[in-house]
Parts: C-alpha cells; sequence; structure tokens
C-alpha cells in the first residue's frame, strides 16, 4: 500500500493509495543466471477519495511510476504482468512489463495503463548499483506516456536489505512537477 506524507505550509498530511494484492509465480527449471517472474492481482480500493488527498498522491506517484493506479480514488484496478530476469557474474538486468485496467472507479473513463521498466546494476562488494528506465503509457484518446530514470544503491548483507534511489524525471511534464525525488526503504527477505 502506498503512502504519502507531505508538509505543505505548516500543514502535514498523511494520505493512503489502494492496497495492492497478487500472486506471484516463478518457473523453477529455467537455465541458471535466468529468472522469470509472473504476477497479477488487484489494486483494492482503500485509498483516500478527498480531492487534496488524491492531489498530493498524484503528485507522489511521480516517484514511483508502476504506482499511478493505485492513486485512483475509489477505483478497483487489476494488474498482470510478467519480469524476466538475467545474471552473469556480478552483472545483472531485470525487466518489468505490467498492464492495469481499471474496472470500477468515480471515473470509468480511466484507460488501461501499461508499465514497462528496464534495469541493470552490478553487485560491488555489499552493494548492489541499479540504473534504471521507467515508462508508463496510459492508452485511448488523448493517452500520453511519462517516464524517469533512477539509480540506487542497495545493502545486500543479510535478509534485511535498506535501500536508497534517486529518480530523476525525464518527460518534461514530470520536470514541471517534481526536481527530483529521493526513494529511502527496506525490504526484509522471507525464506
Amino acid at each position: 500500500m502506498p503512502f504519502t506524507y507531505a508538509i505543505e505550509q505548516n500543514d502535514d498530511n498523511l494520505d493512503l493509495g489502494d492496497i495492492e494484492a497478487e500472486l506471484v509465480y516463478s518457473p523453477t527449471n529455467l537455465p541458471p543466471g535466468v529468472g522469470l517472474v509472473f504476477h497479477g492481482g488487484a489494486f483494492l480500493p482503500t485509498g483516500s477519495a478527498a480531492s487534496n488527498d488524491v492531489d498530493q498522491n498524484l503528485r507522489a506517484f511521480v516517484a514511483r511510476l508502476p504506482d499511478l493506479y493505485q492513486y485512483i480514488p475509489d477505483g478497483l484496478t487489476l494488474r498482470f504482468g510478467v519480469s524476466p530476469m538475467l545474471r552473469q557474474g556480478r552483472f545483472f538486468m531485470r525487466g518489468d512489463l505490467a498492464v492495469d485496467l481499471n474496472v470500477s472507479s468515480d471515473n470509468p473513463t480511466t484507460n488501461p495503463g501499461f508499465a514497462l521498466d528496464l534495469g541493470a546494476g552490478a553487485v560491488v562488494g555489499s552493494f548492489a548499483l541499479t540504473a534504471e528506465v521507467d515508462n508508463y503509457v496510459i492508452t485511448g484518446t488523448g493517452g500520453y506516456a511519462i517516464d524517469s530514470g533512477a539509480i540506487a544503491a542497495r545493502l545486500i548483507a543479510g535478509r534485511v536489505q535498506p535501500y536508497l534511489a534517486l529518480i530523476i524525471p525525464v518527460d518534461a511534464n514530470l520536470s514541471d512537477a517534481l526536481g527530483f525525488a529521493l526513494t529511502l526503504g527496506v525490504d526484509y527477505l522471507y525464506r
């Protein structure tokens, strides 16, 4: 579930997007160094529908383009995707392709959206360093594409893996809304 915390003019707000529920399948009989992940699920209508909250969440999505449909107020969106991965020694690549289909919302004209993300990186000591491009395409009449790039570092020692990413808008419309974004997070690997 994405959330946005913003401080504007001495006012702070915490707003929630839609919770995501997905099933993930990864075949195990692939050649060494090759991975493939299939996923499908839904964004459930748990996010805020107040207009100020929606505006805040939409400004925040530019830090993570694939989350765009998680900010549709009262929306139920289906997502299906695939993520191929390659690894050779310390070098790795990953792609993500997903389609989002909004099936119920206050805005029934929402067209399907497509996310295409490509990243490559290397493991250097205890860190994984990555560069990636994110693209999101809204289809239909008046549709558009939005693009951003990112560089990231992740500590890969143990099950707890903190990371930091610098997101830079490539699209001129995104550049007007956001100069850059920093994302800080922690993943826990359950095995």
